[in-house]
């Protein structure tokens, strides 16, 4: 068996059965990034789960206080408590799977419409280019025409 490099994952909750499983939300202060979490919650009190929080700022890498106070308000507003919280600076799809890549969640939680980078482009939503590029399987909370999250289980 060859050395592990450096390009190589390292082992983390999708390959070590004894890990604690870790949930990675995606949040950008919309109702979609609400809906979101709420299912992560959910996942978090069924699996005994940590909870990640990422936010990813786009392009304004010098206010990371601004950023950091915006995601206090929006903790305390949704009343939530989070194992970690981080403000990433780039392209939201980008900077949610690198960190997926750093921390190795079990799964990634995004919404599915939101501001900024959560939004639908022509070329592709966010979560959408995050199914693709993320390690970890990607939950994508849908939100039904009464701004309910839509649950889908079998």
């Amino acid at each position: 068996m060859s050395p592990r490099t450096s390009k190589e994952p390292s082992p983390d909750s999708r390959t070590d059965v004894n890990a604690k499983a870790r949930i990675l939300v995606g949040i950008d202060f919309s109702e979609g990034a609400s809906f979101a979490l709420a299912e992560a919650r959910s996942l978090v009190n069924r699996l005994g789960a940590e909870l990640d929080l990422v936010y990813v700022e786009e392009g304004r890498e010098a206010a990371d206080w601004r950023a950091d106070d915006e995601v206090r308000a929006w903790l305390e507003r949704e009343s939530v408590e989070a194992d970690t919280v981080s403000v990433r600076h780039g392209f939201p799809w980008l900077e949610l799977s690198r960190h997926a890549r750093d921390t190795g969640p079990t799964f990634v939680v995004v919404g599915s419409h939101g501001r900024s980078g959560f939004q639908p482009l022509a070329m592709g939503s966010t979560a959408a280019r995050l199914g693709v590029s993320s390690p970890s399987p990607v939950l994508v909370v849908p939100r039904q025409g009464n701004g309910q999250a839509g649950s889908r289980r079998a």
